[in-house]
């Protein structure tokens, strides 16, 4: 649980920090425009992914009339907005994110495994990795026998490590069941099971909510922490 009277500290103490350092990152980045609000049309469509899998909750989450849903058009026939709303669909009830948790999948001595949902941020991977590489903490590993580098996914990890000791609030990184344009990634703070120890008053959240969307540089009417389904 984060001490609820440090975010001001801490934010503080690393805009001073950053302050010598953003010449450097405008230098090397040049500009940088908010996550979620970059022309969608140049999204590489490998970055999407469904992930079906074949449990399933106890009382079923969905029908079973797909007949009902349009069909899963050809990416290279339609815009990208298109494409991930029918995704979205098809991916249901998965697919979505949620406001609050549902019920059914808070773990109670009569559920006690529910399937996993994260409270959290949803970031891109390239958000992250020009974080980790202004901070110096982007690791390179060769492929190819050895005549190629790219970067280490690791890498992406070692951003929310940081953030997490800005903050002084554990958070770890998820893949979130269906991946999107603007969220390859969930930048965790709780998950359906941890949430009643975790969670900490709104004000902080909300402060450290604003810290990360900065840091990050994200657009904030897109990347508000909700519930996600993740990949498992």
């Amino acid at each position: 649980m984060a001490d609820t009277t440090s975010i001001s500290v801490i934010t503080s103490g690393v805009q001073m920090m950053k302050m010598s350092h953003s010449t450097n990152r405008e230098a090397e980045g040049g500009s940088h425009e908010a996550v979620g609000t970059e022309s969608k049309e140049g999204r590489p469509r490998d970055l999407l992914m469904l992930n079906w899998d074949s449990d399933s909750d106890s009382d079923s989450d969905s029908d079973s009339g797909l007949e009902d849903l349009p069909p899963i058009p050809d990416p290279a026939k339609v815009n990208l907005e298109e494409w991930e709303r029918v995704m979205t669909l098809h991916s249901m009830p998965y697919g979505q994110d949620l406001d609050s948790l549902p019920a059914k999948y808070d773990p109670t001595p009569e559920n006690p495994k529910p399937r996993r949902l994260v409270y959290g941020i949803p970031v891109t991977g390239e958000a992250l990795f020009d974080y980790a590489e202004w901070a110096g903490l982007v690791e390179y590993m060769y492929v190819g026998r050895g005549k190629w580098k790219r970067p280490n996914p690791f890498s992406l990890h070692k951003a929310v490590d940081l953030l997490s000791d800005y903050c002084r609030f554990d958070m770890c990184l998820e893949t979130p069941y269906l991946c999107l344009s603007t969220r390859h990634r969930i930048i965790e703070m709780w998950n359906n099971y941890n949430y009643t120890t975790c969670q900490t008053d709104a004000q902080f959240l909300a402060d450290m909510t604003r810290f990360i969307q900065s840091e990050l540089r994200l657009d904030e009417a897109t990347t508000q922490p909700k519930w996600f389904f993740v990949y498992e």
